[in-house]
Parts: C-alpha cells; sequence; structure tokens
C-alpha cells in the first residue's frame, strides 16, 4: 500500500494519493513514511501547516534524511529561514547526495547574501552532473554578483545551452552583449525572457533595469523611461514585504534641521586633542566624503585610495550604527539628534570617538598610523552635525552634480533596497528628498564650523589632473599622476558600490547633461530642484 502511494504521487495523482494516504495513517498510525508521504502530498496543496504537523510526526517516529528535507522544504516555502535551514541540514548530515538539501540551502544562502555559501552548493549539484537550466541560471547571478565575469559567463551559457529562454542566464547574457555594445541583441534577449511564468519582482527589477540601460545607451529614450518606471514598480512590491519605513530619511533631515541651530551648535562643548583617555590622539584627522547618491563619490573614492598614504571605508558602514551606540551609552530618553546635548563633556566625546576607530578597525581594517582615513558614504551629508561634534576639527569633502543629472541617475538605478533608497523609486520622491537633504547641507555650512572642499563632477570629467591635485592638496597629501590609472586596480579590488561597474575605466562624459534626454519627464520637478540648480551653479 505503501508503494502505491508512493506511486500515485510520482504520477501526479495527488487526490487519489491523498485519500489512499489518509486511511493508512489510521490503519498504520505508526509508520513513519505514511507520515511522510501525507505530510508531501499537503505540502502540494500548500496546506503548509498540516504538512508541517505530519512531517514532523513522521521525525518522531524515525529521523530519515527525506523527512527533513521535505520539512525544510515546507519552512522555505513558508519562509522560515532558521528551521528550513536547520533540517535541510540535518538532511546533509544523515545523506550527503540529496540534491533537493542542496539546492534548499543554496536558495537560502542566496537570498540571505551569503553567494559564496550558495555557490558551494550549487557546484556540488554540478559535480553530481544533475545540475538543470536552473542551477546554472542561479550560479550565473550569484558569479556576477561576486564579480567573477568569466564564471557567471560560463554558468549562464550553460543555462541558455539547455533552455534558451532561461531567465538568469538570459539576464547575464545581456548584460555581457551590453558591454560589447550589442544593445539591440541585448533588448532582444530581455524582451524574450520579460513574460516568462513567475518571474520574482526581485528579478524583474534587474530585467527592466537592464533593459532601460540598454535602451538607453541606443538613444530609445522614451521606451528606456518607461523601462526603469516598469523597475521601480517591481521595487515597490519589494518594497511592501520590507519593514523599510519612508519617512525614517526625511524625518531625520527635519530634525537636524530643527536642532541644529546655531545657538545649539555654540554650546558643543570644546573638545581637544592630545588626552590620554582618547583614541583619536597621534592619529591624523578623518575626512569625511559626502554629497547625494550617484554623484560621482565612488568614482573620486577609487582615485584617493590609490594613494598609497590614504586608506577609504568602501561605504562598508555608515554611522547609524554609532547613533545608536550614542543614546543607549547615554542612556538618554530624548530622540536623536537632542540626545547629543547630554554629550556635555570632552570625556563623553572621547567615548564615541573611541567606539568609531574601534569599529573601522573591525569593519576596514583600518589600524590608524600615519594613513589618511576618508569615510566615504554620500548621505553622511545627513549626519553633518553629529560628525562635527565628534570630530571638530575634521575636513568635509563635498561632491557636487546637476541636480537634474542625479536625481535622474537614482531613479534609474537599480539600488538594493534600504530605508535611504526607497526614497528613489519615484522622479518626484527623489527630488523631494534631494531638495530636503540640500537645504540641510546650506544650512550646516553656516552654522557649523568646518572646512571644506567642494567640486563639481562635471568639473572633473572636464579637468580630473586639476581637481584631483586641489583635492590631494587640501588633505595634506602627495599626489601622482598614477592616481588617474586607478581603473587598472579595480579589477582587483572588492567595490560595494552599484557604481562598481563605471569605476572599471578611465573617467567619461556620457553621464553629463543625460537629463536633457529625459527633459520631458525632468519637467516635472524642475520647480523642485531649481533653488539648487541655481545655488550650484547650474545653468536653469
Amino acid at each position: 500500500m505503501i508503494q502505491e502511494a508512493f506511486n500515485l504521487l510520482n504520477t501526479g495523482r495527488n487526490e487519489e494519493a491523498k485519500t489512499l494516504l489518509n486511511q493508512l495513517t489510521k490503519t498504520t498510525p505508526n509508520d513513519p513514511q505514511c507520515w511522510y508521504l501525507f505530510g508531501l502530498v499537503k505540502a502540494r496543496y500548500q496546506q503548509f501547516d498540516a504538512a508541517e504537523a505530519d512531517l514532523l510526526h513522521s521525525l518522531e517516529l524515525s529521523v530519515t534524511p527525506q523527512a527533513c528535507v521535505a520539512l525544510g522544504q515546507v519552512y522555505l516555502g513558508t519562509n522560515k529561514i532558521d528551521k528550513a535551514e536547520t533540517y535541510l541540514e540535518k538532511a546533509l548530515s544523515l545523506d550527503d547526495t540529496l540534491v533537493e538539501a542542496y539546492n534548499g540551502l543554496a536558495t537560502i544562502y542566496a537570498s540571505t547574501g551569503k553567494d559564496a555559501q550558495a555557490i558551494n552548493y550549487f557546484e556540488k549539484i554540478i559535480d553530481m552532473n544533475v545540475a538543470n537550466e536552473f542551477v546554472y541560471g542561479n550560479v550565473a547571478l550569484l558569479y556576477e554578483r561576486l564579480r567573477k565575469s568569466e564564471q557567471a559567463n560560463e554558468a549562464a551559457s550553460k543555462a541558455f545551452s539547455l533552455n534558451p529562454n532561461n531567465v538568469p542566464g538570459n539576464l547575464v547574457l545581456a548584460r555581457v552583449d551590453r558591454k560589447n555594445k550589442e544593445y539591440d541583441k541585448a533588448i532582444g534577449r530581455l524582451n524574450k525572457i520579460l513574460n516568462s511564468p513567475n518571474i520574482h519582482p526581485s528579478v524583474m527589477i534587474n530585467i527592466q533595469s537592464e533593459l532601460g540601460l540598454n535602451l538607453d545607451l541606443k538613444g530609445d529614450y522614451n521606451q528606456a523611461y518607461r523601462a526603469f518606471l516598469a523597475s521601480n514598480e517591481a521595487s515597490k512590491q519589494i518594497a511592501k514585504q520590507a519593514p523599510y519605513d519612508k519617512s525614517y530619511y526625511l524625518n531625520k533631515v527635519h530634525n537636524n534641521k530643527m536642532w541644529y541651530s546655531p545657538e545649539n551648535v555654540a554650546a558643543f562643548p570644546s573638545v581637544s586633542i592630545g588626552s590620554s583617555n582618547d583614541i583619536y590622539t597621534g592619529r591624523k584627522h578623518p575626512v569625511f566624503f559626502v554629497g547625494f547618491p550617484r554623484s560621482g563619490t565612488t568614482l573620486v573614492e577609487q582615485i584617493l585610495s590609490s594613494n598609497s598614504n590614504i586608506e577609504t571605508s568602501g561605504e562598508e558602514f555608515g554611522l547609524n550604527y554609532l547613533i545608536d551606540f550614542a543614546k543607549s551609552n547615554i542612556g538618554s530618553s530624548r530622540a536623536y539628534p537632542e540626545f547629543m546635548q547630554d554629550y556635555d563633556t570632552e570625556n563623553k566625546i572621547f567615548e564615541l570617538r573611541n567606539e568609531y576607530f574601534n569599529k573601522l578597525k573591525t569593519a576596514c581594517g583600518f589600524e590608524g598610523g600615519d594613513h589618511l582615513f576618508i569615510d566615504k558614504l554620500p548621505l553622511n551629508i545627513v549626519d553633518l552635525g553629529f560628525i562635527n561634534q565628534l570630530f571638530p576639527d575634521a575636513k568635509i569633502i563635498m561632491a557636487y552634480r546637476d541636480p537634474r543629472d542625479v536625481c535622474l541617475s537614482c531613479f534609474m538605478q537599480a539600488f538594493q533596497l534600504n530605508p535611504a533608497m526607497i526614497q528613489f523609486l519615484t522622479l518626484k520622491d527623489t527630488a523631494n528628498f534631494y531638495a530636503k537633504t540640500m537645504e540641510l547641507w546650506l544650512q550646516y555650512k553656516e552654522v557649523l564650523n568646518i572646512e571644506i572642499f567642494e567640486y563639481k563632477y562635471e568639473d572633473l570629467v572636464e579637468d580630473s589632473e586639476s581637481i584631483t591635485k586641489n583635492m590631494v592638496s587640501f588633505l595634506g597629501e602627495e599626489w601622482s599622476s598614477e592616481m588617474l590609472e586607478y581603473y587598472k586596480e579595480v579589477a582587483t579590488k572588492h567595490v560595494a558600490t552599484p557604481s562598481f561597474a563605471d569605476v572599471k575605466s578611465p573617467i567619461y562624459s556620457r553621464a553629463v547633461q543625460r537629463w536633457k534626454n529625459y527633459a520631458e519627464e525632468i519637467k516635472q520637478v524642475e520647480s523642485v530642484l531649481e533653488p539648487y540648480i541655481k545655488s550650484f551653479g547650474y545653468d536653469v
């Protein structure tokens, strides 16, 4: 009778199998195989709670690798990731040939950013000669995320050979086509897979974004804009399930604007350098490199970091962790930034500085010494008041770019969503966030006593040598012409930002005044941006 139930399940006769297993679990209630198969058939009907109960009962009677895999897959389907991982690992400890367990664990690791571990499990399936198009397609995307182009292309080609309509394989190959300037070929690939069934929004984001980039490069700007809109619509679907508060950054900007008044800034405690209590003693002042996302800061960071005496953060961490530490450390009931008035002595500031440098060591491996450290994260611009309280002598580099170009670029970029990037899903929201951020920046310039080097992205493109010479001089370091050959080193470095592909080549000018190709769309936000277009010296 058990074999008959197996046969019914294997031939897709689920209803008959369910009826038979309902009888068997009553007549042979202590048979773990009956409960295992009953759980399987219930999972096929997406009766996950009942499936979980039956599979757990099967495992109580006898621990088998097959039941562990099935339960892991049920947990994976209900997004109980920790439990899924536990049971899939248990299955492999009992039988290391279970393809379903390797596939489930690879899926978990891929979805949680553990790309190298995911590849390891997918490649075990490949080594067993049972890999299908989906395994190769997923491996291609993972290798691409790890910046391993050759392996990504090889896996994508294998997926394509197994199925010319494979979604991840075609997506990776379309990016190869774009790099080879074969835009029509890429567009054809992407259009072919757009209507594939069951595409997850996270994949659709990248398909539509890649389509938009190719259409833009081809000069079909109307269709490109539609593709970017579609990509952001898919991002909105992801955002509905994410715990990101869209008002978080807007409130943060507003609260900083309200609190960092001339009166409050004047009350900052005087902070010296040289105390034995201060880890800052004997170090160079850190430099904070800010701006607005997509202002070309990653490009300049690569130029600066090619100087052997300069180390940069690579956006490996932000200041939110330090702000949270500051609040808990002081035990304040006030909200940020108001609780910073409780940091009213030199020693209290030293505690925060020590925590900052300890974090630099763990996150970036920065040991200090004679090296200059540049903390590059564009949206640290929002927290310059906080920075100035901790490091009143720290220098600031401020990157400008035409507000129309920078907002368009943010809208076009398929960012990994977080409380900041969620602002960029419409042009209107992007421009609103830009305007409020720059309003705060202009206030900071007035009320804070900070030493600033300001430059425009457009000037950098026009005369990179002069801009970088002046910048390096401002930092008190030595400039050399080799710094402009930064791109020769990038291929061997990890660049964590979306600009990775852009900084692998010499400085180019194609992104300057790109907004003119989308003039009709930009009109809807031009009135919001106009004060900053004028203030920063751009032509209206």
